[in-house]
């Protein structure tokens, strides 16, 4: 049976940005009643992509074809390779004169200059030229890229399904639970599928229906149950993460906040700047390694730290409560733990974390246990404290 659509990455990473890029391309084919049997990532060798491009032309209604934007190699490349196996010449495109470029003879420009299409004996080509180098990527879906005289095209056909989906992402729900939790929802045509992270639980839901617009209709309803079942838990959909949730919520109440890390060296803070326009709501971040620093910097008491030590609740509850002095914000954040792989005693193991958060309603703080590496303790330690942060900021 031949597949109706593939899609290729010439060069591409494999990582967040690629995999984010990939897969919202992958979510949209739905919304022209297209099947995707699977998404792959091709080497950066002209003859395995030839050999790639062909498969898919043999056996697709439509071919994506993604490269690197940016990387005028790959691009180069993925272009000579489309023409080769099309069996047509690169010639100069004459709408793009400021920058003279080689497309296969018969090419159309997509709007906004995002790449370009052709049809090929029945067959349908988009180029696109993928995701930026960094390694964040907007979620490209090709309702935004394609035009009306291709669209229609692909959404023809008799008896075809048309499918729409969006994840729903969790925080502090299991698998398990979440599965008792939306037990008893019933949307026809509606599916969900679970995937657990270190960023906690993707709940993928899709709905298909004879038509695009009664599978977004369906989608919409199937989501908002999932929505109201999860509550809490419930921190944003598709590519958004924890750090863009939070970061929403201190723009909309116009709050501000400051970070005093330890065992995470800086990655909460780190991550708040990720997000546009982080100047906003973020005053400050220290990273407070040493115990000195943590007596000089947020007046945490030697007392203190001989006493109970720098890993504990005294020290974290301290330590959000002096940034926020300190910074004069609303919030204070403070973290410290042991991440590893050593420093860890039978009373204080490698993953012990105390994340304190000061408010103008007071401090609370919380102990974990956190498994795994050094590595997968911070992160696990900076998605916990933006949690924190988050519930507070919904509460």
């Amino acid at each position: 049976m031949r597949a109706e659509a593939v899609i290729l990455g010439l060069g591409m990473p494999g990582g967040e940005a690629g995999g984010d890029y990939m897969q919202a391309l992958s979510d949209s084919l739905g919304e022209f009643g297209l099947e995707l049997p699977a998404v792959s990532f091709v080497a950066l060798d002209e003859k395995e992509a030839e050999d790639a491009v062909r498969r898919a032309l043999s056996r697709s209604l439509l071919v994506v074809l993604s490269g690197r934007r940016g990387q005028e190699r790959i691009d180069e490349i993925s272009r000579k390779v489309l023409a080769r196996s099309l069996g047509k010449r690169l010639v100069l495109h004459p709408e793009m004169e400021e920058k003279p470029t080689l497309l296969p003879n018969g090419a159309k420009l997509l709007p906004g200059a995002k790449g370009f299409w052709l049809e090929h004996d029945g067959r349908y080509i988009v180029w696109l030229g993928g995701p930026p180098e960094h390694d964040r990527a907007e979620r490209l879906a090709l309702r935004d890229v394609i035009p009306p005289e291709l669209a229609r095209a692909l959404s023809r056909g008799r008896g075809r399904k048309f499918s729409a989906s969006r994840t729903i992402r969790c925080y502090g729900v299991n698998e398990r639970d979440a599965r008792g939790l939306l037990g008893d929802i019933s949307v026809q045509g509606g599916d969900m599928k679970f995937y657990s992270s270190v960023e906690g639980l993707d709940i993928t839901a899709s709905a298909r229906a004879d038509t695009h617009e009664k599978a977004q209709k369906l989608l919409l309803e199937l989501c908002a149950e999932i929505v109201r079942k999860v509550g809490d838990s419930f921190y944003g959909t598709d590519g958004e993460k924890m750090q863009d949730a939070v970061a929403r919520l201190l723009t909309e109440r116009r709050l501000t906040i400051a970070t005093a890390e330890s065992c995470t060296g800086g990655l909460v803070a780190g991550r708040l700047t990720d997000v546009v326009g982080s100047s906003a709501y973020l005053e400050r971040g220290v990273v407070t390694y040493s115990n000195k620093s943590k007596e000089e910097l947020l007046l945490v008491p030697a007392e203190t730290l001989i006493k109970h030590g720098a890993v504990s609740e005294e020290t974290a509850r301290l330590m959000a409560e002096g940034i926020r002095n300190n910074a004069k914000t609303d919030l204070g954040l403070g973290i410290t733990g042991i991440a590893g792989p050593g420093g860890g005693t039978a009373e204080k193991p490698v993953g012990l974390v105390y994340i304190g958060l000061a408010t103008p309603d007071g401090a609370v703080v919380k102990k974990f246990n956190f498994p795994g590496d050094r590595a997968a303790v911070r992160f696990a330690s900076s998605q916990m404290a933006l949690d924190m942060i988050r519930r507070y900021l919904i509460s």
